[in-house]
């Protein structure tokens, strides 16, 4: 959940070579109403870094999701939302679930999922989600600074 960006802050979810074995999905909890800003910016073309490549945009709709592997270059659009109005989205990470794939792919989601799911099925925390649970541990039951 965002409420405004400021500037751009390039990056690909995946290390080179993770190719589509791992993919993001984003999508919209709801149409807003901040349509020529604070949308997804990525760089189209030759080049991976924003001075070779051509800058476009993806305008996010509810009902439609936008899902990319490795390399896809991408940043939120500087702006805010109109009014203050909060943008919530729904992200969720699909990948093999080859053992030998892993290490490159943990490499993001370490650090930004809490819980995955193992090739085994089951779930555990992250590094991600161990250092929030750690972080939870130390405040009390309530505490609006729980994340």
């Amino acid at each position: 959940m965002r409420s405004r960006c400021e500037e751009h802050n390039w990056h690909a979810d995946y290390e080179h070579g993770v190719g589509v074995d791992a993919v993001t999905l984003i999508t919209p909890l709801q149409d807003y109403a901040e349509l020529d800003s604070f949308q997804l910016s990525y760089l189209a073309g030759a080049g991976h870094c924003e001075e070779e490549a051509f800058r476009r945009r993806y305008v996010y709709s509810k009902g439609r999701a936008i899902a990319f592997g490795d390399r896809f270059m991408h940043s939120t659009e500087p702006g805010a939302g109109r009014d203050g109005q909060q943008h919530a989205y729904l992200c969720f990470t699909f990948g093999t679930s080859d053992p030998v794939r892993w290490p490159a792919i943990a490499k993001t989601l370490n650090t930004q999922s809490r819980v995955l799911a193992g090739s085994d099925g089951s779930l555990q925390l992250s590094e991600l989600g161990d250092h929030v649970a750690a972080y939870n541990a130390k405040l009390p039951q309530g505490s609006p600074d729980r994340i």
